[in-house]
């Protein structure tokens, strides 16, 4: 699931690595691109950096959103925000 993406409890879909955030609103497909970023976590947090647009046809990002800036979100904020909508 996404949600354990997001926490790091399995490898991401995507061949980067990055996971995903926003997929293709008409088929949820990776493929047809999606707006990814990489997580790491640390010991009492999460960070969201690197945010970019990428596809499963493509290597490598297709654009890159340099002037989004990087996320730190404290670790029990981050599951309680999880948890909202839905994971367990």
């Amino acid at each position: 699931s996404y949600f354990a993406q997001l926490l790091l409890r399995t490898r991401s879909e995507l061949r980067s690595g990055r996971v995903p955030l926003y997929l293709c609103a008409e088929c949820g497909d990776p493929g047809c691109g999606c707006l990814s970023v990489v997580v790491s976590k640390y010991d009492d947090c999460f960070v969201w950096s690197e945010f970019g647009f990428e596809s499963d046809h493509e290597d490598s990002l297709v654009e890159s959103y340099e002037s989004i800036r990087t996320y730190a979100f404290q670790k029990s904020e981050y599951y309680a925000a999880l948890n909202r909508f839905g994971f367990e």
